[in-house]
């Protein structure tokens, strides 16, 4: 995070549970210089985001081992248990939890009336799969909430956030490259970065000049998959002349472009001061390479990583 947006040291979230379920969660931050000291906020939660938790509550719940039970004039007795609350972190060893490991901590009603809390903490390995991807999900909806509360409270200038917090890169592309644009989006996706990608954006029945709209709207860079037939495309040229315009308006937005199996000259000449990649197919060798060079390029990075 250092490299391109606010310098966190450590980031994470806290829900407490009442009754399987909870209203807010607790954001907890900070900064490797500068703001050294830790800040939080509390956060009311947005109903499917609350719905999310709860399932994360159940799951929590199943990973607890069960409190000894205890006899009562003869009878068996098992004492009341319960998640008291979750923590996650997202950056660092905050909380005492590993880099984006669980705590879960447990309540325990003893047989005195007394209540008492065990601990548990689980590393990334350890959370299933479904389970990981919901905690993805509170994850970024804590990083937009956080970097939206951090710049009103500490005066941050915008434009020192990473623009993809909060925004997505807008594929532009003419069809038959479909699994060249799907590898590349699901690499980027690998490295926290939101796409608007049509076919995973544009559901049955929706409008396509109205999702189209509102994805470019809230696309913070563009990216074109330029084919030698790519201007000939009514939804393509509609699309490209689209980013072109937002990017005469935004001096900050930026459009890179992929070329597929055809040459730099295929590109117009005010398309070439950013940044340019080529591949012959999606089988091409190098592909990997190239998309690690997109990512560093859409996030205005130098296109070639830096030696160590």
């Amino acid at each position: 995070m250092e490299d391109y947006g606010i310098p966190f040291k450590e980031f994470g979230w806290i829900c407490y549970v009442v009754d399987g379920t909870s209203s807010e969660i607790r954001i907890d931050y900070k900064f490797s210089s500068g703001l050294t000291e830790s800040n939080s906020f509390n956060l009311k939660l947005e109903r499917d985001i609350k719905s999310k938790l709860e399932q994360l509550f159940k799951w929590a719940y199943s990973k607890l081992t069960p409190p000894n039970s205890f006899k009562i004039l003869g009878k068996e007795i098992q004492p009341y248990y319960d998640v008291e609350h979750l923590l996650r972190s997202i950056i660092g060893p905050i909380f005492g939890l590993p880099n984006e490991g669980v705590g879960i901590y447990k309540r325990v009603k003893t047989k005195r009336g007394e209540r008492r809390v065990e601990r548990k903490y689980l590393k990334k390995e350890e959370i299933e799969e479904e389970f990981l991807e919901l905690f993805k999900i509170i994850d970024e909806y804590a990083w937009e909430k956080t970097s939206e509360k951090i710049i009103e409270e500490f005066d941050i200038p915008k434009d020192t956030l990473p623009p993809y917090i909060n925004k997505h890169v807008f594929f532009a592309y003419r069809c038959g490259v479909e699994k060249i644009a799907e590898k590349l989006a699901t690499y980027l996706i690998s490295k926290n970065i939101k796409v608007w990608y049509f076919p995973w954006k544009v559901g049955w029945g929706d409008s396509i000049t109205t999702e189209e709209e509102k994805g470019l709207k809230n696309s913070f860079a563009g990216l074109i998959i330029f084919t030698p037939d790519f201007l000939e495309g009514r939804t393509a040229h509609e699309e490209y002349r689209a980013l072109i315009a937002k990017r005469k308006e935004d001096p900050h937005f930026k459009v890179g472009i992929l070329r597929v199996n055809c040459g730099r000259e295929d590109i117009p000449e005010f398309m070439k001061d950013y940044f340019d990649v080529f591949i012959k197919s999606e089988d091409d060798p190098d592909f990997d390479n190239i998309t690690h060079i997109i990512w560093r390029g859409l996030l205005m990075l130098p296109l070639e990583t830096p030696p160590d």
